[in-house]
């Protein structure tokens, strides 16, 4: 309220009176604006400080009310899910106790499944400079509860910032020897929300970009990843949505970023031949590949059969577009699938 003051000093009742008749007695009429009547009769009523009363009177008004948190949370299980186990407390499912003799429920936003080098990120639906003392109090407690050392705040960001991470300390102000821990961090690492995007198939396009580098720096950064399988399952996992989404373009599919993701993985590109010589044609029939897809359990082999079978219409095809035809999507989504299968244990 004060902001809102100091930047209104020049403010007199008088103003919002004039302001008031004004609209009531030139109400929007022009066919162009109609949309913008309800907005002036909801502000005339905001500005009278009288209540709009729903299901009363012949004046409509329609608005949504969700949970941003909620949804924030759930969109970033959507990223991350294969590799995170995620409790919920709406709908009461993954409750966690604190301590001995169910006592002190819990429900962390994501547990690491890899419990070896145990990882708990916290969903936060708010800007990074507003996650606070509480908030690291929590995940504090959270890591200690898991006897995790890594832990995460993932945050929607409306610009490009770098990562923050913060370093628990050790010692006492008492006893002059504070200093930063070495094993134990936080971590804030915001997801980019796209918004200067012209129309929705632009932001779709835009966001997968933004979504692509925030997953990327999740899994790389400090995450302490022993096993490859991690960003196995969320290459399978993001790569078998895309080829899933109907609306779909072929450049985000035959672009450069599978490629990249490969060889980043350590997968061959070898125009299928390895993956031919044990399975024979099922290296590019769908059919054929649903047939065997359960003897595969090399993920080497698996991943550079897709890696070349991408290749292919990246390179060789007459046409990219034919990466869309949905034999082709149905390779794809059967061998990833597989792959995720293999990288999380789920066979």
């Amino acid at each position: 309220m004060d902001i809102v003051v100091e930047a209104t000093r020049q403010y007199q009742i008088g103003y919002r009176n004039k302001v008031i008749v004004n609209n009531l007695v030139n109400p929007i009429a022009h066919a162009y604006y109609h949309e913008y009547r309800s907005l002036q009769r909801l502000c005339i009523l905001i500005l009278k400080n009288e209540e709009h009363q729903i299901g009363y009177g012949t004046q409509q008004i329609y608005g949504i009310l969700f949970d941003g948190a909620w949804l924030w949370e759930e969109y970033v299980n959507q990223l991350i899910g294969n590799v995170f186990y995620h409790p919920m407390n709406k709908a009461n499912s993954g409750v966690q106790k604190l301590f001995a003799g169910g006592t002190g429920s819990i429900y962390p936003d994501f547990i690491s499944r890899e419990s070896k080098n145990r990882v708990i990120a916290d969903a936060k639906y708010k800007p990074m400079d507003n996650i606070g003392n509480k908030d690291y109090l929590q995940i504090l407690a959270y890591m200690l509860r898991f006897d995790s050392k890594k832990g995460f705040y993932l945050y929607p960001e409306k610009d490009v910032l770098d990562d923050k991470t913060l370093r628990l300390n050790c010692g006492s102000t008492y006893e002059k020897n504070v200093k930063a821990r070495e094993d134990i961090a936080v971590t804030k690492i915001g997801l980019f929300v796209e918004q200067n995007a012209e129309n929705y198939d632009a932001f779709v396009k835009l966001q997968g970009f933004n979504e692509n580098s925030f997953i990327h720096r999740l899994f790389a950064d400090s995450f302490v990843i022993t096993n490859d399988n991690i960003k196995i399952a969320a290459f399978s996992k993001k790569w078998i949505a895309k080829f899933r989404n109907p609306e779909v373009g072929y450049i985000e599919l035959v672009d450069h970023f599978m490629a990249d993701e490969c060889d980043e993985l350590g997968f061959a590109m070898d125009t299928g031949d390895a993956f031919a010589a044990k399975y024979g044609k099922a290296v590019h029939d769908p059919a054929l590949l649903k047939r065997i897809i359960t003897e595969v359990d090399d993920m080497a082999l698996l991943g550079s059969a897709i890696y070349s079978r991408w290749r292919y219409f990246n390179h060789w095809s007459y046409s990219g577009a034919a990466i869309l035809r949905p034999e082709n999507k149905e390779w794809f989504i059967v061998a990833l699938s597989r792959m995720e299968e293999l990288a999380t244990g789920a066979e």
